[in-house]
């Protein structure tokens, strides 16, 4: 029976120590909170936000990187316009659904020109 008391004690000792961990962890979680408190009444209101930057006109060299931008983007997008280079890029489909692929065709032209306009 020394043994049989011996193992009901066991859990009872067991039980006592997973209390201990749970008090302390409530504990600690009202500590953070106390800290978050004390750390929201002390911090310092955070300054305005700056006005946004009004565009002015772009200097000589904004100027001329938007108007090569602009050639660029002509110039692809004429390469892709053209029938012969599209066409040679998807030779199946262009042999098989030609009105399909030139539909296809003019929706990217006419996306891509919308997308990459400044």
């Amino acid at each position: 029976m020394a043994a049989g008391s011996r193992g009901g004690d066991a859990p009872t000792s067991n039980v006592e120590a997973q209390p201990q961990p749970d008090s302390t962890a409530s504990s600690s979680a009202e500590q953070r909170q106390q800290r978050a408190q004390r750390g929201e009444g002390d911090a310092p209101a955070s300054p305005p936000l700056p006005l946004r930057h009004t565009p002015v006109t772009p200097g000589p060299r904004a100027a001329r990187l938007q108007q090569l931008y602009g050639e660029a983007l002509q110039h692809a997008l004429g390469k892709v316009a053209a029938w012969d280079n599209f066409a040679g890029c998807y030779p199946t489909v262009a042999a098989r659904a030609e009105g399909v692929l030139r539909q296809v065709q003019a929706q990217m032209v006419e996306k891509l020109g919308e997308k990459c306009e400044v």
